[in-house]
């Protein structure tokens, strides 16, 4: 679990948590921390998804496509 390991500030929202900071990196407002499983975009945040046996779960800096 990210939050176990690392210092997390997330933001709260009608659809869940986001997550806006780890270990004091916090994206300018061109980017944002994007949550993948197993190499690609999640289809849910990670406060909702239940990770399976033998998944790499990653949080990345991405930049926010205009």
């Amino acid at each position: 679990q990210l939050k176990a390991k690392h210092s997390v500030v997330t933001k709260s929202y009608s659809y869940g948590e986001m997550v806006t900071g780890i270990d004091g990196v916090v994206p300018d407002s061109a980017h944002f921390w994007a949550f993948l499983v197993n190499g690609k975009m999640a289809s849910e945040g990670a406060g909702t998804y239940k990770t399976k046996a033998g998944d790499k779960v990653e949080f990345r800096l991405e930049k926010i496509d205009e």
